[in-house]
């Protein structure tokens, strides 16, 4: 029977979507991409995360490689002929640009430096702070994490300025300028 091999922690409900979908497969699910055996392997038309390079050339039976990230140029050529890839783009979007958003105010705020002097119980002026409302943010790369962190930089009162690759935007994006990258160098 062949196989749809899971290279990462998942949660129960993850689980049984899976189980329900693909009623065809013997689904395997390993924490990363060591100790997998060779009956497995050998097996395997689909793979759920990130292996090694190693691991998928034995992997003759191998229809599809779903990575979890964006970037997919590590295994560009380096797949049988008709083995589909794809990724995760547009999955990061949201949680991402909200750890971004609140760095940023880490950051502009200084808590990281208040942070520190409440645990020494020592309290010395930072200086100011800076808002976020009135100011220009610079976003270059306005795909799905650029165009989330854009859009939550504008309803905060920033001018967003974004670089693209092709001069177009997410859909999500709200950007006041648009620039493309190869215009500005």
């Amino acid at each position: 029977m062949e196989k749809a091999l899971v290279l990462f922690e998942t949660h129960a409900v993850f689980r049984e979507e899976l189980r329900r979908r693909l009623t065809n497969m013997d689904i395997v699910f390993h924490s990363g991409d060591s100790d997998v055996s060779p009956e497995v392997l050998n097996n395997t038309a689909i793979i759920f995360g990130f292996p090694r390079l190693d691991l998928i050339s034995r992997c003759p039976r191998l229809k599809w490689l779903q990575l979890p990230s964006a970037g997919v140029d590590a295994f560009i050529g380096r797949l049988s002929a008709g083995v589909i890839l794809s990724n995760a783009s547009g999955a990061y979007g949201p949680a991402v640009s909200e750890y971004m958003t609140g760095v940023l105010f880490e950051l502009n705020l200084r808590l990281h430096q208040y942070r520190d002097e409440q645990n020494r119980q020592t309290w010395r002026r930072r200086g100011s702070v800076r808002s976020i409302l009135g100011s220009i943010a610079l976003c270059v790369g306005m795909g799905d994490i650029g165009g989330h962190f854009a859009a939550k930089m504008k309803a905060l009162g920033a001018y967003v300025i974004g670089v693209t690759r092709g001069g177009v935007a997410a859909a999500h994006s709200c950007a006041d300028e648009l620039l493309w990258r190869r215009r500005v160098g």
